[in-house]
């Protein structure tokens, strides 16, 4: 209640000098077959529809503060929990309408662009988060380059279960609170009128599972005034240095993903993409080495149905090696007024 009284005290202010005020609402629909992990996915489909309203300031002595609050509607059917026994139990929510408050400030000035955000779940949910990112950019436009850094914390709960451990055969508890911090750095050179260039390394220091590291690149390509084509690479990778977590081995990731995005007019545009990811996990003790490929392909629409009234339309089709196949369809509608 505190959460929200402050969340109103602040809305208030804002709203005598709000520029563009606007709604967002959404909605998912994921159709499985197969199962994954914790899920029992065969043949089921959840659906989520969430409603966000969003209000931003003026330009104040170069400071915008923005402030927004998420109105979700969850479908938990699909999640399990294992108990003690190691019998699988329904994921138990006293409601599946969740709220969730964004703040953030940003500051503009010839130093560069400073952003500060932070994140919290405000109703009760099995998996609350809070999260707090700084980021910081700087252009250079003698050079045509623009670099940064972001640095995020956050701190997630879930619901009790259990695992055995493959190498003592033990029973143990998942941690129910998970704790990670990211730091990151990108660079982006134009390397002419119609190629463009992003780096961007990546480390991350987790509490109850091994830190990681990661690196991308990517490469955008206007092959025309209306269109462009980016190219997405990129790997991530668990120091073997330290010890496994919970009852898994050690991750990695690598990824290729294209994308195809097109200005049809001033009011349509369209982005298709298509990917591939393969995920690796060592053996460990009686679990075997693991490996899943994924492949997927999806496409988005978004227009102007009016000055003040945006949509967008959304598509995406998974499929892995291992028989698992998922489906996700959807669309939102922004309201400026």
């Amino acid at each position: 209640m505190r959460t929200l009284m402050f969340l109103i005290s602040v809305l208030c202010p804002l709203a005598l000098y709000a520029e563009e005020p606007s709604t967002r609402m959404s909605t998912n629909v994921r159709t499985e077959e197969g199962s994954l992990d914790n899920r029992e996915s065969s043949g089921t489909k959840s659906s989520q529809v969430q409603i966000s309203y969003d209000l931003s300031s003026g330009t104040l002595r170069n400071f915008i503060f923005r402030v927004g609050l998420d109105q979700a509607f969850r479908d938990y059917s699909r999640d399990f929990t294992v108990d003690r026994t190691g019998s699988s139990q329904p994921l138990l929510v006293d409601s599946n309408v969740e709220y969730q408050a964004r703040l953030s400030t940003e500051y503009v000035s010839s130093y560069g662009y400073f952003t500060l955000k932070g994140t919290k779940t405000l109703s009760k949910s099995p998996y609350p988060i809070n999260q707090g990112v700084f980021s910081y950019s700087k252009d250079f436009y003698s050079y045509g380059l623009k670099s940064g850094f972001q640095i995020s914390v956050s701190e997630q709960k879930s619901p009790l279960s259990f695992y055995v451990d493959p190498e003592t055969f033990r029973r143990s508890s998942r941690a129910t609170r998970k704790n990670s911090k990211t730091a990151e750095v990108f660079a982006e050179q134009v390397l002419s009128e119609r190629w463009k260039v992003r780096i961007n390394p990546k480390f991350v220091e987790n509490r109850t599972q091994p830190n990681s590291y990661g690196f991308s690149t990517q490469f955008a390509w206007a092959f025309l005034d209306s269109a462009a084509l980016f190219s997405l690479t990129g790997f991530s990778r668990e120091f073997r240095t330290q010890g496994y977590s919970e009852d898994r081995g050690f991750y990695s990731s690598y990824w290729q993903e294209i994308q195809l995005r097109k200005e049809w007019s001033r009011k349509i545009s369209s982005n298709l993409l298509l990917g591939t990811q393969l995920e690796t996990e060592t053996a460990r003790g009686s679990r075997e080495y693991q490996k899943v490929g994924v492949d997927y392909f999806g496409l988005d629409f978004t227009g102007n149905l009016s000055s003040s009234l945006l949509f967008g339309l959304n598509g995406k089709f998974s499929f892995t090696n291992t028989g698992y196949k998922s489906l996700t369809y959807g669309g939102n509608i922004i309201w400026q007024f």
